[in-house]
C-alpha cells in the first residue's frame, strides 16, 4: 500500500512536472515575435489604421479630394503638359465614377476589377499614344504590365463571383467618406504604379539620346518580373484550392502549405518583384531623372501592398486567431513576406 501511494505521489508530481513545462512552452508560443523589419513596421501601422470608426466623413473626404491637386501638381513638376495628367486623371476619374456607382448599387463587389480595367486602359493608351515606332523594349514592358493586369483582374473578379462576398468591400460601404477615400487612393494607387510604363512609353524628356536596344537592364528586369509573376500565379493557386471548401469569412484556421510555408505572403512578394523588375527593365531606355521615376514604381508597389493590403490581413488574422498557440507558433516560425526557410 505504501508503495502504491509513493507511486501514486511521483505520478501525480511527473504530471505537475510536464504540466509546468508545457505552461512555459506554451507561454513562450505564445509571445507574438516580428520575425523581420517589415513585420515590426506592418504591425506599428496596424495601431494607425483609419476606417469609419475612428475617422469621421469630412476628414476623409478632404483626404480623398487632396490627392487630386497633389497628382497634378506632381505631374506638372515632372513634365508640364505630358502624359503623367492624363494618366492621373483617368485614373481618378474613373474611380470617382466606380464610386457613385458603389454609393448607387449600396455594393463595393466591383472595387477591385474597375482598378485593373482602368490600368489595362490607361496602359493601352500609353502604348498607342507612342510618338515614334514602339522598340521592342517598350513592346515587351508593355505587353507583360497588361498581362499581369488582366490575370489579377479575371481572377479577382472570379474570387468576388464564386464566394459572393468580400470584408474589405463590406467594410467600404458603411461611411460615404470612407469609400470615397478607397476609391480615389485606387485610383492613385493606378497612376503611381505606372510610372516606369508612362515614363517609358510617353516622357520624350527623360529617354536617353541613343537608339533604344535590349540590353542588360531589359533581360535582367524582364527575368526578375517573370519570376515574381511565377510565385504570385502559383501562391494565388495554392491558396484557391485550400479555400474552395470554405464559405467566405468562415475561415477556422490558416494556409500554411506550399509557398505558404514559408512566407505569410508570398502572393504579395511576387507582385513587388514584378513591380521592380518592370521598373528595373525600363531603366535602359531613359536618363537619371528618368530612372528614378521609373523606380517609383517598385518603391510603390513595395510601400502600398505592406502598409495596406499585409497589414490589413495581418490585423485581421490577429484578431480572428488571438491567443491561438498555434497560429501565433505558425508566425513567429514564418516571414512575413519574403520566402524564407521555416524557423
Amino acid at each position: 500500500m505504501a508503495i502504491t501511494r509513493r507511486s501514486a505521489a511521483a505520478a501525480q508530481q511527473q504530471k505537475h512536472l510536464e504540466q509546468k513545462q508545457y505552461t512555459q512552452v506554451d507561454q513562450q508560443v505564445l509571445r507574438d515575435k516580428p520575425t523581420s523589419i517589415i513585420d515590426q513596421l506592418q504591425k506599428n501601422a496596424q495601431a494607425t489604421e483609419i476606417d469609419h470608426t475612428n475617422t469621421g466623413p469630412v476628414t476623409f473626404m478632404f483626404l480623398a479630394l487632396i490627392q487630386i491637386p497633389a497628382m497634378l501638381k506632381i505631374s506638372q513638376y515632372i513634365e508640364d503638359g505630358g502624359f503623367f495628367a492624363t494618366a492621373g486623371s483617368l485614373a481618378i476619374g474613373a474611380h470617382i465614377v466606380g464610386f457613385v456607382i458603389s454609393v448607387a448599387i449600396n455594393s463595393c463587389f466591383m472595387f477591385d476589377i474597375t482598378g485593373e480595367i482602368t490600368f489595362t486602359a490607361i496602359m493601352m493608351y500609353s502604348y498607342t499614344s507612342i510618338s515614334d515606332t514602339p522598340t521592342n523594349r517598350q513592346q515587351l514592358c508593355t505587353g507583360v504590365a497588361i498581362v499581369w493586369c488582366l490575370r489579377l483582374g479575371l481572377f479577382l473578379f472570379w474570387r468576388i463571383i464564386t464566394r459572393g462576398s468580400d470584408w474589405r468591400f463590406d467594410k467600404l460601404i458603411q461611411g460615404y467618406g470612407y469609400n470615397l477615400f478607397a476609391w480615389i487612393c485606387q485610383g492613385t494607387w493606378v497612376w503611381l504604379q505606372g510610372f516606369c510604363i508612362w515614363t517609358l512609353n510617353n516622357s520624350a524628356a527623360y529617354a536617353k539620346d541613343t537608339p533604344d536596344r535590349l540590353d542588360a537592364f531589359a533581360f535582367c528586369g524582364l527575368s526578375i518580373w517573370a519570376i515574381g509573376f511565377a510565385i504570385e500565379v502559383i501562391a494565388d493557386f495554392q491558396k484557391t484550392m485550400w479555400n474552395a471548401s470554405i464559405p467566405s469569412d468562415g475561415q477556422k484556421t490558416w494556409i500554411c502549405v506550399g509557398l505558404w510555408k514559408y512566407s505569410r505572403h508570398p502572393n504579395f512578394f511576387g507582385e513587388i518583384m514584378m513591380w521592380f523588375g518592370l521598373s528595373i527593365a525600363t531603366m535602359g531606355a531613359l536618363s537619371t531623372e528618368g530612372k528614378l521615376l521609373a523606380m517609383v514604381s517598385g518603391v510603390w508597389s513595395g510601400f502600398f501592398l505592406i502598409f495596406t493590403s499585409l497589414m490589413l490581413l495581418e490585423k485581421r488574422m490577429d484578431k480572428k486567431f488571438k491567443g491561438s498557440a498555434p497560429y501565433i507558433s505558425y508566425k513567429n516560425r514564418t516571414s512575413v513576406l519574403i520566402p524564407w526557410p521555416v524557423q
